[in-house]
């Protein structure tokens, strides 16, 4: 489930204007490529993600496949963009690269499925290539690329967790790293080749790798915790955005750099809002019904709850979309901050996001200001939690013109999902995950956190 984030990459590089003449996809990655093969778009490809249901995600792979909108006909018959699939050679140990053309129902099955039980197609056992090479760069090398983008979902630490065997997860980790150095190995050495004169697969400038990756390890399966799809589409879309802002560095040929964070109390939550503003100026397309109708799905992630807690010491970034005038548009850059009042005055949330509607000149700053329930020492109220005060600046600067203000507000509903959305991110162990939890969920909502989870405290213990 976690390539959902790819999809949510994909969206930013196409908003960004980026062309591919290849893409190249191993494991359950195959499932992006087959989708945009078969002629969805990105951000089709991110919402047939987010309604993707509890039973989708459990059934067999061909209906999961049939789902998200593959269709191996229409992938062998695509022109333009060159697709490669990898499977991994059971007898030779080798990675096989299965070009869009010669693709087959029995290979894609194959690309995503575990050593052990193999898929034979014409005598040959096949799985996934996974175990062998994670990202094959080699085939974009071998076709002439000079600049690529590697879109990484492997959560890679340097602290492994303690006790037990090592899991599924934590040993194909393992070796996706190792395999993934060894490749910067490969294109070090290649580059001193191109700088001296030689080129061996055409390329006249040394190879350059551009990676998106997440800062934290995402979800090992769809069943652990409560973080989904849209989460992930959300988290890869704003990660894309960042990498874009600095488009012309280049990234090192260092697997070190690949680490993902780890922390005794991150934990990331979903909020949806919605409401419709007051214009106080003229928004052209964007104004309807008098107004600006907007819908907003949002996905915090606090890396250091109790640094968080404390007042203002540290934002904690966010992602998620914002609907308006029949647009659905990503938030490329956002963060949450908890701040406190002039005199004394009440606890707050303070939200921050940029989005850029697709006929604007220049990006919007939406601002979001919620009060904390139980700031002043009184019982947690509903209103505390549901309604947040907006604002919409056209521009980036503290300066800019506000162009539309009012509230937004959340269900009940949305509410009870919000609190039981509380996920920890790769926790030391389960007493931290619970602290951390609770923490978060009593600071965010109050008593009501108790109410609409249905976990008090001590039943989280």
């Amino acid at each position: 489930m976690r390539v959902a984030y790819q999809a949510g990459v994909l969206a930013a590089l196409e908003e960004a204007g980026l062309e591919f003449a290849h893409v190249d996809a191993t494991s359950s990655g195959v499932m992006n490529l087959a989708m945009l093969l078969s002629g969805l778009g990105p951000e089709p490809m991110c919402e047939r993600w987010r309604v993707l249901s509890a039973r989708d995600r459990g059934a067999p792979l061909p209906v999961l496949l049939a789902r998200l909108g593959v269709d191996v006909a229409r992938v062998n018959a695509a022109t333009g963009l060159v697709g490669t699939f990898n499977v991994g050679n059971l007898s030779t140990r080798t990675v096989r690269s299965v070009p869009q053309q010669e693709l087959s129902d029995e290979l894609l099955l194959a690309a995503m499925t575990p050593p052990g039980p193999a898929v034979t197609v014409e005598g040959v056992d096949y799985a996934d290539a996974a175990w062998i090479q994670s990202a094959n760069l080699f085939e974009a090398v071998r076709r002439g690329a000079e600049e690529i983008w590697l879109v990484w979902c492997v959560g890679y630490s340097s602290r492994q967790r303690a006790g037990g065997v090592p899991s599924h997860d934590q040993l194909l980790e393992l070796g996706a790293s190792g395999g993934l150095s060894a490749t910067f190995r490969f294109l070090e050495q290649l580059n001193e080749r191109i700088a001296g004169g030689a080129s061996p697969y055409g390329q006249r400038y040394p190879v350059r790798i551009k990676w998106v990756r997440p800062d934290y390890p995402l979800p090992r399966d769809a069943g652990e915790g409560a973080i989904g799809a849209t989460t992930l589409v959300h988290l890869g879309y704003a990660d894309a955005w960042r990498r874009l802002r600095e488009r012309e560095a280049d990234d090192p040929l260092d697997v070190a750099a690949l680490q993902v964070q780890r922390s005794e109390s991150a934990v990331a939550l979903d909020e949806r809002f919605a409401g419709v503003l007051t214009a106080e100026c003229d928004l052209g397309a964007l104004e309807e019904d008098g107004g600006l109708r907007v819908e907003l799905a949002l996905s915090v992630f606090v890396s250091e709850v109790e640094t968080f807690i404390a007042e203002g010491r540290r934002a904690a970034p966010l992602a998620g979309t914002i609907r308006c005038a029949g647009s659905s548009l990503g938030l490329r850059h956002g963060w949450v901050r908890r701040q406190t009042g002039a005199n004394g005055a009440a606890s707050r949330l303070v939200y921050e996001a940029i989005f850029q509607p697709r006929r604007a000149a220049h990006p919007l700053r939406l601002r979001l200001e919620r009060r904390l329930p139980g700031a002043d020492g009184a019982a947690s109220r509903l209103e505390e939690v549901t309604v947040l005060e907006a604002s919409v600046y056209d521009g980036l600067e503290q300066d800019a013109p506000r162009v539309a203000h009012g509230r937004l507000e959340t269900s009940v509903e949305d509410l009870t999902a919000s609190c039981r959305s509380l996920h920890p991110l790769e926790p030391a162990s389960p007493e931290q995950s619970a602290r951390a939890i609770v923490q978060l969920g009593r600071l965010l909502f109050g008593e009501l956190y108790d109410a609409y989870t249905g976990r008090p405290w001590w039943k989280v213990w």
